[in-house]
């Protein structure tokens, strides 16, 4: 893809793809995949310990080297994780978010223990129980609850964003169109999904200008913004 979209769209490139393209190819190919699969996930937050990829053996070292190249961030709850290069941290709502109702209710439970506090019948409800939570992390448990949320949340990984808008407009430039993603792409090319076979002979940019990307990139993206409020109705 890469290949490609420089060989025949150089002239509408600008220095933030050189350094999208510099960064992606300074990464060993397990952090390379990792980042394509996450980038077609929805996000922004994604857990490591609810990740699993056989091409990525050590997600840990992975997410690193993306943190490294700038390209994620490794976030932690209220600080910046250990050894991280990332200047970003989580709020604790933002980390409470993430974390089910049944590991809300153990941190709730841990919490009241903490406190020497009998717990009366916890709520299943997620909204009452991350406001319980955050009472807590109110008071004198503030620190308690920080804690705790780190240890059951696990390292967290953010992509960054000026990256993956740098990327889509890359993959724009590529298929022409917003539904044709990269890992239909990807897995065209790997054969787990077969399309009828045809020839793609191209002599010529698909724009003449940057400006002409740019106006087409923000045609697809209001296409799509008004596809999915018709399917919200």
């Amino acid at each position: 893809m890469l290949e490609a979209v420089w060989t025949y769209d150089s002239h509408v490139l600008r220095s933030e793809e050189h350094a999208f393209r510099a960064a992606f190819e300074s990464l060993l190919p397990p952090a390379q995949y990792f980042y394509l699969r996450l980038s077609q996930r929805k996000g922004p937050y994604f857990r490591l310990d609810r990740i699993q990829y056989d091409d990525v053996p050590d997600l840990a070292a992975a997410a690193r080297e993306l943190a490294g190249a700038g390209m994620a961030h490794q976030l932690s709850v209220g600080r910046v994780a250990a050894n991280s290069s990332a200047a970003k941290s989580l709020s604790l709502h933002e980390a409470l978010a993430m974390l089910s109702v049944s590991e809300l209710s153990v941190l709730l439970k841990t919490c009241h223990q903490q406190k020497k506090a009998f717990l009366a019948a916890s709520s299943a409800k997620r909204s009452v129980l991350v406001r319980e939570m955050e009472q807590l992390a109110a008071g004198e448990l503030a620190e308690f609850v920080a804690e705790v949320t780190r240890g059951a949340l696990g390292p967290v990984l953010l992509l960054d964003s000026q990256h993956l808008a740098t990327m889509g407009r890359i993959q724009l430039l590529f298929s022409l169109s917003s539904s044709q993603g990269l890992m239909q792409s990807m897995a065209s090319e790997i054969g787990a999904v077969r399309y009828p076979t045809y020839t793609i002979q191209r002599r010529m940019p698909s724009f003449a200008t940057r400006e002409q990307l740019l106006d087409y990139q923000m045609a697809i993206d209001a296409a799509a913004k008004l596809t999915d409020a018709l399917e919200v109705g």
